[in-house]
């Protein structure tokens, strides 16, 4: 269990994917995106959560500036996902953006599924740099 979203109750769904994201990068990764996830003060969810923006605010502004950074602080996709609940799939990209994992952006709203239990979840092209 990662804790995830503090100060947010984070769905079934968006743990499973950070979960299985975590659990599939390499020791060094693996520890720099707990950290990260650990950080995250805010969650955002658009569009029907289609999108998730994770920040680490402090007071009125975002500001990663003590919290570990990946090597590569370009943005970038980190890994896709393939999600199915009852017979509907959606895929999601999981992205990074200044050294941070920032964003699960997929091609439908997650919201009516998202505390589904039986959520089948497949990590697809997970970016070689970080297994």
């Amino acid at each position: 269990d990662l804790h995830s979203f503090p100060t947010q109750r984070s769905s079934d769904l968006e743990e499973n994917l950070l979960t299985a994201l975590t659990e599939t990068l390499g020791h060094k990764h693996r520890d720099t995106l707990r950290k990260q996830i650990e950080a995250v003060s805010k969650v955002q969810r658009i569009l029907g959560w289609a999108e998730i923006d994770l920040y680490v605010m402090r007071g009125r502004r975002v500001c990663w500036d003590d919290v570990p950074k990946f090597f590569d602080d370009r943005e970038f996709t980190l890994a896709r996902a393939s999600t199915v609940v009852n017979g509907t799939r959606i895929q999601s990209e999981l992205s990074c953006v200044g050294g941070h994992f920032f964003s699960i952006e997929s091609n439908a709203p997650i919201k009516p599924l998202a505390f589904r239990r039986d959520i089948q979840l497949e990590l697809l092209d997970v970016d070689a740099r970080f297994v």
